[in-house]
């Protein structure tokens, strides 16, 4: 049950509770993003912990707002609802990089200039 599935037999009902035997393991929806796209598992709360634990460089959104990884093990799993992990967004450029300026036309005359405003004719 590792990846996030049911073992087969397992019967789910409609509150994303797996009934396993007589062991009650809840889950919820697990929106993974990352350079490949993204991946949606049903993961139980210990699942969710343990996937996180091994990521840098990440955003946790749960319970609709955002979160440390740390804070889903305080979650209450029956309400936390969908749970997205995406990558930190980052701004700016690298220090001495030029690549990620932005490129727009002027309103009025039509001329490029960049985002620190040279104009490129």
């Amino acid at each position: 049950m590792s990846n996030g599935e049911p073992y087969e037999g397992a019967l789910q009902d409609t509150q994303d509770v797996w009934r396993i035997g007589t062991v009650n393991e809840i889950t919820t929806t697990v929106q993974i993003a990352d350079s490949t796209g993204a991946t949606t598992l049903q993961l139980t709360q210990q699942e969710t912990l343990d996937r996180v634990a091994g990521m840098e460089g990440i955003w946790v959104f749960a319970e609709g707002r955002f979160v440390q990884p740390a804070e889903l093990a305080e979650a209450n799993w029956d309400t936390v609802g969908t749970v997205i992990v995406a990558p930190a967004l980052r701004g700016g450029n690298e220090e001495g990089c030029e690549h990620l300026r932005v490129r727009t036309s002027c309103k009025e005359c039509g001329e490029l200039a960049d985002s620190q405003g040279s104009s490129s004719g």
